[in-house]
């Protein structure tokens, strides 16, 4: 899933993208510079994590694989904080998440874990490693 849409700072270095750009205080609705707004990024993950969880059966693993940006608005979603809440859940550039849903309870098993530490990361260990998240 793409990270939040930066609109005209994209693909620029970081510091000529905010000389150029610098940051201007908005409300959640509103945007600058061709980006979204921070309402409509978290709209895009609870849209996918509604489509994700209707679309598969309780018992399921689901693997998915994206930007930090992105995990921690899902975080927000699964949640169910606020859209606006000053919560934030610090994911990193790279990290394993395990949630799981039980009896309509929601659980966190581990946030952040640093698969990188002791794998090799490779489409066929993700999905090994996702294997045996949903195991414990």
């Amino acid at each position: 899933m793409q990270e939040f849409n930066n609109g005209l700072r994209a693909g620029l270095e970081y510091k000529l993208a905010y000389e150029k750009y610098p940051n201007i205080s908005t409300a959640i609705h509103e945007s600058h510079y061709q980006q979204e707004s921070e309402l409509e990024f978290r709209m895009r993950a609870e849209y996918v994590l509604s489509k994700i969880l209707s679309e598969n059966e309780p018992a399921s693993t689901i693997v998915i694989v994206s930007h930090g940006g992105m995990i921690m608005r899902l975080y927000q979603a699964f949640l169910k904080l606020p859209v606006g809440s000053n919560v934030k859940l610090i994911t990193g550039d790279a990290g394993i998440h395990d949630w799981s849903i039980e009896d309509g309870q929601q659980f966190i098993n581990y946030s952040n874990f640093p698969h990188f530490y002791r794998i090799k990361l490779t489409p066929s260990n993700i999905a090994a490693e996702a294997e045996v998240a949903a195991k414990k």
